[in-house]
């Protein structure tokens, strides 16, 4: 197989052949009394080691010690390898041969490849603040196909009655005169819908600073209509709010909440397409509560980990009872709550395509619960040999105690004082 790189080293160009190129295991051996053989734990690779052998002949004779020079620094050097491409590493040895006759040098290097520090952490991105601006930009989105629906249902008359500004205390029928009696039931049903949707969950009342009054509705007929659909979802999220600490349950409750909107909007205007609307701000509503749930989750784990740096005693031996730990999202809520909120969202996206918010929330969520199983620590799948406390086996691999409750919101484990088979652990 030819070669497909360029042979360098931090830009000298090299005439080389690899001379050896091999990795160990690290592998640890249990052995017991009375016993034959050992049981083998694979702890992972060790790291590479290339040998590569460099010619410097003729014209390029004089380079070598220039580049032999070069190989004196501490820094990570980069090799680029005829067959595998970039890899960053320090030179353990070097082995020179020369003859000044002939002008010809013989380089042997020994290059240990560098893996960890070229590792990118995952960055776990603010889910919050991302879904909130696909909310943002989705209720235009929304504002935008109510407007296709209006143009369907009055025809030419469309033009008129969606330029037009409405005034806040007056119906929406009753501010348009010339108009046929087939718009002019139209708009009466919408003035019906959304007098519906206001007199939903009035008692509760919308805050202030919610994300809806930082969002421009305009005082045309779209935003007199979406605008009242997105204040009573938020209105049935507050209502809910007391189970919020259990996702799938309040995304339960917000998913009944959902279809019964839907149903009134079908009922009332008629048409599929118009619950279709609202079963996509609905779905849009959904995924922000299960962002802020995610967002305050990555607090929790945040103040988890700076829990286990500090210490649990002072210099004199006292106990310095810490802040018992907030409780964590397992695997099992992440993945049952995130399924809720892509069924929603999917069932938006399939009656109205042209909801790109929908799909970009979906892939929001996705990426969020999938960095924060993996989290940024790196995770190892043991076998525990006998039942045992969780915190015995953080013991048992080097962990804090107080490490426990993240490995338990990585796993399934229906008893932590008796965890048994296989478990997945961090890595110190």
């Amino acid at each position: 197989m030819s070669d497909r790189y360029a042979a360098e080293i931090d830009g000298f160009a090299l005439d080389c052949e690899t001379l050896e190129d091999g990795f160990e295991k690290a592998v640890a051996q249990r052995e017991y009394p009375y016993r034959d053989g050992a049981e083998l734990e694979d702890m992972g690779e060790r790291a590479r080691t290339i040998r590569i052998r460099c010619y410097w002949i003729e014209a390029r004779y004089g380079n070598h010690y220039n580049f032999l020079e070069h190989l004196k620094s501490r820094e990570l050097l980069e090799l680029s390898h005829p067959k595998y491409g970039l890899i960053h590493g320090i030179i353990q040895s070097v082995m020179v041969r020369h003859d000044d006759r002939a002008e010809t040098a013989e380089v042997d290097l020994t290059f240990i490849q560098d893996l960890l520090s070229q590792e990118e952490p995952i960055i776990n991105l603010d889910v919050m603040a991302e879904t909130e601006e696909f909310f943002a930009s989705g209720q235009k989105e929304l504002m935008n196909s109510f407007s296709d629906q209006a143009r369907l249902a009055l025809g030419s008359q469309a033009g008129t009655v969606l330029s037009k500004q409405l005034q806040s205390g007056l119906g929406i029928a009753d501010q348009f005169t010339q108009l046929s009696m087939p718009a002019r039931a139209w708009l009466k049903k919408l003035d019906t819908f959304v007098g519906r949707l206001q007199a939903t969950a009035a008692d509760i009342a919308n805050p202030a600073n919610s994300l809806l009054a930082m969002i421009d509705y305009g005082v045309s007929l779209p935003g007199r209509v979406i605008g009242p659909i997105a204040q009573t979802l938020e209105r049935y999220a507050l209502l809910y709010y007391s189970v919020k600490s259990a996702p799938q349950r309040f995304l339960r409750n917000m998913q009944n909440a959902l279809d019964e909107l839907s149903d009134i909007a079908e009922s009332i205007l008629g048409t599929s397409r118009a619950a279709g609307i609202v079963r996509s701000a609905g779905a849009q509503r959904m995924a922000l509560e299960a962002a802020a749930i995610y967002a305050d989750d990555e607090q929790s784990r945040a103040a988890i980990r700076r829990a286990e740096t500090g210490r649990a005693f002072d210099i004199s031996g006292q106990y310095l009872n810490p802040e018992p730990a907030p409780a964590l999202l397992t695997v099992r809520d992440l993945e049952e709550s995130l399924a809720m909120v892509r069924a929603a969202l999917q069932a938006g996206i399939d009656l109205d395509r042209s909801q790109d918010s929908l799909k970009n929330m979906a892939r929001v969520l996705l990426e969020h619960v999938m960095i924060t199983k993996l989290e940024r620590d790196r995770l190892v799948r043991i076998v525990l040999d006998n039942t045992m406390p969780l915190h015995l086996a953080c013991r048992m691999r080097g962990l804090p105690y107080a490490c426990a409750e993240r490995i338990l919101a990585v796993n399934n484990i229906a008893h932590p004082n008796f965890v048994s088979g296989e478990i997945d652990v961090y890595v110190r």
